[in-house]
């Protein structure tokens, strides 16, 4: 009599994969095989997790089913399959094989992971044997991206390839059952990295270094200290001085700095928290948090103004190493830690960057010998409504891919923007969004870009068939594509690609109104476009309404001196009395420069036409003399959000065409008699703010009856406006359906996504 189905014994075959490398799986797999009885094997391979069982069929489809319902935390399972056999090998002990190399690559790389609990109490236990020690780690936390050098993720393809692990750390790593089973950066103090403080001169400063670096900080010195991805200039955040002299060394006279505190209780000192940003500041990626800053009264706790001098919103993170855990104390709570890199450059990853590039301005150098093999910045995202919202995608994200709902039939690279650029590879439906690269103007960051392309598609081997650019022909990243030989170039415009990024977050592929709002973007009519409209699906969006065309003066010059751009808006509106305007309330604007850009408006000299969003915030900002010339991409728009009084609830009045064109010239001039009225500049900021979503609403309003759509997605840079989204969202609610970004940025740290999305789906069709 045979046995049922059920109780018969079987052999099967399970191939996992995802992020199931460097995060505890095997010995998960190995935990829940003895739970069920089975016998075999799992080994990590090129293809991810392959395991052979045999057993009762009715105990491995229990387990098969179990691997997903109780995976480790920092696993991703994209892909499971099962296939049975009723040959048998009669194994008599399920096994942990060694790693194979062989095959076709799809492995899916872990990101680095933040100190978990255990490690953090082992490391403050007395009795522990890795008590203090700055690189104490196991499968749920420690470097991942940030030292690998190939694939599979196994120690000889890693940076701490270096380093020889000892008995103890030998025995940790061969046991299934320990919490350090494979982990492979496992270390202690007598087998692993090391840290030494260093002096400006580049000798060993004697003493404990960690205790010696909190010690210099304390009394208002400037530390280099190397981290996961690179290393960070430090100081103490309750120091005017000192955060100034940073400000000195690292050339960025104004933009926020981030802060980094002891623990939650510091932040809530300083900061208002609620549920979902506790979540997300102490999640396995520890991202910067922007939060909103309180009144402060304990002197202990008062942040520096000089750290975020241009807005009431201040980035906050928690330790995220065990240096950090160690560097913090009752007496340091908070230390501003920035990347250590002169202002648009790369951050660097080696003491010998740090003395060359930085010369003997800082005073210490906290460094180890741990080698990055990857340079990764710290993300950043903030808290709209019930979501986070990304404003730059790196450590403790990348290289995790988002997925298509298509299968891309050809490998793709995509090349990004040229401001806050990352670039993105395809391989059938993941897309992998890169690492913050940066402003592709200098050498040395259009050098890591290279670099980093190459870095990641040997990773995972992804070799590109296809190349996707932005229209824009100067743009480095345009140029880098379409210098690749033998490859099919794809262009996409820079607006479309910023919907596209937000339409495959929420794997929207049907046709849609998307409003793109940004600082500049080439159009498909050569002009600068920043304000615009759209209806139609990934790829085949249409323009179909923006905001008016305003003479850019100069280009990239109005872009930085923002009261040009509000000459350009007086100038284009009231000519003559614009100019009388101008010399009222642009003071800064002297009459020599004031002709020239009226010449260069006149003749057409090296200005093009804009209908950039982002340009008429600046000119606004500039008008009511917020900010007339800024240093960092998005200040003056920074600091007119920063002023708004949200009890205020009128706007100006605008017009639109039948062409679907904003205009504006009566907000101008309702904004003009305010200011000569005497109304407060707060109260103006408010109403333009206003103004912008009336005129988008109504518009949006407008498309969607013409065309029967009600699905409306928002993207570009101007949209990292909280006050601005969040109107927009109250407006459309329940009337249309809002989708705004929560995977990647909206700025242009978002835009390869998009660019990989339609180069995928134009491929495709």
């Amino acid at each position: 009599m045979s046995l049922p189905k059920a109780e018969q014994k079987v052999r099967a075959k399970i191939k996992i994969n995802g992020i199931v490398q460097g995060v505890g799986f095997r010995p998960f797999i190995y935990r829940l095989a003895k739970k069920y009885q089975l016998f075999g094997w799992v080994l990590n391979s090129v293809k991810g997790v392959e395991i052979e069982v045999e057993g009762k069929q009715k105990l491995i489809e229990d387990f098969y089913l179990a691997i997903e319902e109780q995976a480790p935390p920092l696993a991703r399972i994209k892909e499971k399959a099962l296939n049975f056999t009723s040959e048998l090998l009669d194994y008599d002990d399920f096994l942990i094989k060694r790693s194979n190399s062989n095959g076709e690559e799809r492995v899916l790389i872990t990101p680095d992971v933040a100190i978990c609990d255990d490690c953090r109490a082992e490391m403050k236990d007395r009795g522990d044997r890795r008590y203090n020690y700055p690189f104490i780690n196991c499968t749920n936390c420690g470097p991942r991206f940030t030292i690998i050098e190939g694939t599979p993720y196994d120690r000889p393809l890693t940076t701490m390839k270096e380093f020889n692990m000892c008995s103890n750390c030998q025995d940790e790593y061969n046991t299934p059952l320990d919490r350090r089973f494979h982990a492979q950066p496992n270390a202690c103090e007598k087998c692993g990295p090391s840290v030494k403080l260093l002096n400006s001169k580049g000798d060993i400063i004697e003493g404990a270094p960690i205790k010696k670096t909190t010690e210099l900080l304390l009394d208002g010195k400037i530390v280099a200290i190397k981290g996961l991805g690179g290393y960070h200039l430090a100081c103490d955040a309750t120091k005017p001085k000192a955060v100034r002299r940073l400000r000195k060394i690292k050339h960025r006279p104004s933009k926020p700095l981030a802060v980094m505190a002891k623990n939650l209780e510091v932040i809530e000192k300083i900061c208002d928290l609620d549920k979902i940003e506790v979540e997300e500041l102490t999640s396995p990626a520890a991202p910067i948090v922007l939060l909103e800053t309180k009144q402060i009264t304990d002197v202990n706790f008062k942040v520096a103004n000089e750290v975020n001098p241009d807005t009431d919103k201040l980035g906050m993170m928690l330790p995220y190493t065990p240096i950090h855990e160690l560097l913090l104390t009752d007496e340091l709570p908070l230390i501003v830690l920035t990347s250590a890199n002169l202002s648009g450059q790369p951050l660097m990853t080696s003491s010998k960057e740090v003395y060359n590039k930085l010369d003997v301005k800082i005073d210490a150098i906290l460094a180890n010998d741990r080698q990055i093999a990857n340079r990764v910045d710290d993300s950043v995202v903030y808290k709209l409504g019930d979501e986070m919202v990304p404003i730059r995608r790196s450590r403790g994200y990348v290289p995790f891919p988002i997925r298509m709902d298509m299968e891309a039939e050809k490998n793709i690279l995509a090349c990004g923007a040229q401001q806050k650029n990352t670039f993105a590879l395809v391989r059938e439906q993941n897309i992998f969004l890169s690492q913050h690269i940066g402003n592709l103007n200098n050498l040395a960051t259009y050098n890591f870009y290279q670099e980093s392309i190459n870095k990641l598609q040997y990773l995972l081997q992804v070799n590109p068939e296809v190349v996707v650019t932005d229209l824009h022909p100067d743009y480095l990243s345009t140029r880098y594509g379409k210098i690749l030989d033998s490859i099919e170039l794809v262009e996409v415009q820079h607006h479309q690609a910023h919907i596209a990024s937000c339409m495959v977050e929420h794997q929207l592929d049907e046709e849609v109104i998307g409003v793109a709002f940004d600082g500049t973007g080439y159009g498909l009519d050569e002009e600068v476009w920043g304000g615009e409209f759209f209806v139609g699906g990934l790829d085949s969006l249409e323009r179909v309404g923006h905001l008016e065309y305003v003479p850019l003066p100069g280009g990239e010059v109005s872009v930085k001196n923002p009261y040009r751009m509000a000459f350009s808006y007086l100038y284009h509106h009231f000519e003559d009395i614009g100019i009388e305007l101008a010399k009222k309330f642009l003071p800064d604007l002297e009459q020599t420069e004031r002709q020239i850009i009226k010449a260069q408006i006149e003749e057409k000299i090296n200005t093009p036409l804009t209908s950039s969003m982002g340009r008429l915030f600046a000119a606004v900002s500039a008008l009511l003399g917020i900010c007339t010339v800024t240093d960092y991409t998005g200040q003056a728009a920074i600091k007119l959000e920063s002023i708004i009084k949200p009890q205020v609830n009128e706007c100006y009045n605008f017009a639109i065409t039948e062409q679907g064109i904003i205009k504006t010239e009566s907000l101008w001039a309702e904004m003009i008699v305010d200011l000569e009225s005497g109304i407060a500049k707060e109260k103006i900021a408010t109403k333009f703010h206003n103004t912008v979503v009336e005129f988008t609403l109504d518009l949006v309003g407008r498309l969607s009856k013409e065309y029967n759509f009600n699905k409306i997605v928002l993207s570009g840079g101007v949209m990292q406006n909280r006050y601005l989204v969040k109107k927009l969202k109250k407006g459309a609610k329940g009337v249309l359906d809002l989708y705004f970004h929560e995977k990647v940025p909206p700025n242009d740290g978002g835009l390869a996504l998009g660019q990989a999305v339609i180069g995928s789906k134009k491929l495709n069709d």
